[in-house]
């Protein structure tokens, strides 16, 4: 009976010890810049660009088809969601409440007034309000087709366009449903 020879695995004949080169062109023996496998100046630039511009595109058709994020301009929606505002604390009573502020800027957010004082909602005391920092409105998240998939209910948050002014995003809350009115 003859014995075969055996053959070496293709992981175990690439192979070699450091420092030896098989002579079919690896990367070993070589010179260490050939050796690293770190990209050159250009092409780390060149990944950089296209990884913020795959961002920015993906970014951009979250926020064209999924969701759009919106600032609360105004206090209506208080005190649930606060627009732009000042936290005041009775200086008589010690009660926190908040005052809206978006009386003091346009729409273009330039300051036009401010509010001086603001009655305290539990002892109806005068506060001094004038040098208070202002908060801007509070930041929500809106999915673009809840709609498309279940009908709307009482006292959802809804952001809409006013048809008069479409630059304008109104943010209000569902009272009346459909086929409600009188």
């Amino acid at each position: 009976m003859t014995k075969k020879k055996r053959q070496p695995s293709a992981a175990t004949a690439r192979t070699k010890p450091a420092g030896q080169s098989s002579g079919r062109g690896d990367r070993r023996g070589t010179a260490p810049d050939q050796r690293t496998n770190q990209p050159t100046p250009k092409e780390g630039l060149r990944e950089t660009i296209e990884s913020i511009v795959i961002a920015f595109v993906l970014a951009f058709l979250f926020r064209a088809f999924e969701a759009e994020a919106f600032v609360i301009p105004t206090g209506s929606m208080a005190p649930t969601l606060y627009g732009r505002h000042k936290d005041v604390t009775c200086e008589k009573c010690g009660y926190s409440f908040a005052v809206g502020a978006s009386d003091e800027v346009d729409e273009l957010e330039y300051l036009i007034t401010r509010i001086n004082t603001a009655l305290c909602p539990n002892c109806r005391y005068e506060n001094a309000v004038r040098e208070l920092p202002v908060f801007k409105g509070d930041r929500i998240l809106v999915t673009k087709f809840t709609y498309e998939f279940s009908r709307p209910r009482r006292w959802d948050v809804a952001v809409f366009k006013y048809p008069e002014e479409p630059k304008t995003n109104y943010i209000k809350r569902i009272v009346g449903l459909p086929g409600e009115s009188h």
